[in-house]
């Protein structure tokens, strides 16, 4: 009779590892339970309470548009200026009683003080140039590269426009100042596409960007506007 080898007893593992993974985790418990629990489910710039964290602030130099050779130019021009373009016209129409304005415009000449040139028309289109001084008032004929031109067939297009235009210089400026708030610093009656109109360049009195603004000459509606890049 054959003996079978004894077995030898099967032990059981050891139960101390997992004993002190229970420990550990018992602590990891208390320690999230005393006030300084992680913040979870949080949205970014907020706090775990919900009240939205500052952002940061970004200065008004920062987000101004810098200005170019033009709006420089229009600012000084405008800080040297107290005469309106109405004003500018009332003044050099003082003694051109019969004449209308057909083109009115602020500039200056290199090393000049700021002046309006107003060029006014009698019904048979024939014109002079006036120029006002832009801080006083002061008005006296245009140097002859400011005088309009005096062929026939400018004099016929100026006769044609004033026979259209029921809206004169200064009402078209303030058309175009009620529709692009700043200050109007040219009007000047063309024809477009076969109508009488009145083009305002408008410029603004923060950024110093111009804006072209049409107004019909015949019933002041304003008919579009264009801001220089």
């Amino acid at each position: 009779m054959n003996r079978s080898t004894p077995r030898s007893p099967r032990r059981r593992p050891s139960r101390a590892p997992a004993a002190a993974l229970l420990a550990l985790v018992a602590l990891g418990a208390a320690g999230c339970s005393d006030g300084n629990e992680p913040e979870t489910g949080t949205t970014p710039g907020t706090s775990q309470s919900g009240t939205p964290t500052p952002s940061p602030t970004v200065s008004e130099e920062e987000t101004a548009t810098p200005m170019d050779d033009d709006a420089r130019e229009n600012q000084a021009l405008l800080a040297a200026t107290t005469v309106s373009l109405a004003q500018a016209v009332k003044a050099a129409g003082k003694d051109e009683p019969d004449a209308r304005p057909v083109a009115v415009e602020l500039g200056r000449s290199e090393q000049e003080a700021p002046h309006w040139t107003v060029t006014l028309a009698e019904e048979d289109g024939s014109a002079v140039a006036r120029q006002v001084d832009a801080a006083s008032g002061a008005v006296s004929d245009s140097p002859a590269d400011d005088r309009p031109d005096d062929e026939p067939d400018d004099r016929e297009e100026r006769k044609t426009l004033l026979e259209e235009a029921e809206t004169d210089a200064s009402e078209a400026a303030k058309a175009a100042t009620d529709r692009r708030p700043g200050t109007a610093v040219k009007a000047e009656l063309e024809e477009s596409d076969g109508t009488a109109v009145w083009q305002v360049e408008v410029v603004d009195q923060e950024s110093f960007r111009t804006t072209a603004v049409d107004v019909d000459a015949g019933d002041g509606r304003v008919l579009r506007e264009d801001t220089a890049d």
